[in-house]
Formats: C-alpha cells, sequence, structure tokens
C-alpha cells in the first residue's frame, strides 16, 4: 500500500536556516528512513506500527505514545480496522 510522502516540507524546514518552519509532530514522524539518516529517533510504538504498515497489516495513524498504541493495538486485534 502505497502513501504520499508526507515529510517533503520538513526536508524543506530542515535543509534551510528558517526558524520559523515548524510541523506538528504527528507528521514530522511519518517518515521513519528519513528521521533516521538524521540520527531521530521516534519512539518505539511508532516504530513498530510503522512496520506493522509496511507489511500491510496496519492502515491508521502511527501512535507516538504507549497510550495510542494499546488502543491501536486493540482494535487492529479485535478486527475493527485500523
Amino acid at each position: 500500500m502505497s502513501r504520499p510522502s508526507p515529510i517533503s516540507p520538513i526536508r524543506s524546514c530542515w535543509s534551510t536556516a528558517d526558524k520559523s518552519c515548524a510541523l506538528p509532530l504527528r507528521e514530522s514522524f511519518e517518515d521513519l528512513a528519513f528521521l533516521a539518516r538524521h540520527d531521530v529517533s521516534p519512539p518505539q510504538v511508532t516504530t513498530l506500527f510503522a512496520l506493522l504498515r509496511e507489511r500491510g497489516l496496519y492502515d491508521g495513524t502511527l501512535p507516538l505514545t504507549d497510550d495510542e498504541g494499546i488502543a491501536a493495538g486493540q482494535r487492529l486485534l479485535a478486527g475493527e480496522g485500523n
């Protein structure tokens, strides 16, 4: 399942000296490979659900907290979608 890359604004923000450039936290964690190249470690729960997404097992918003991950995991296991 291919998702459009929402990270291009981050790349342009990080590639400029413009300190006023900011994105919502949730959006900034959508491209984990980009973050890894820049030594930014996302929360483990975010990484887990990104792996599930890559395997086509999850299509929801990536959780950023343990509580969000637990809720998303419970919905996933219950078959309620993502």
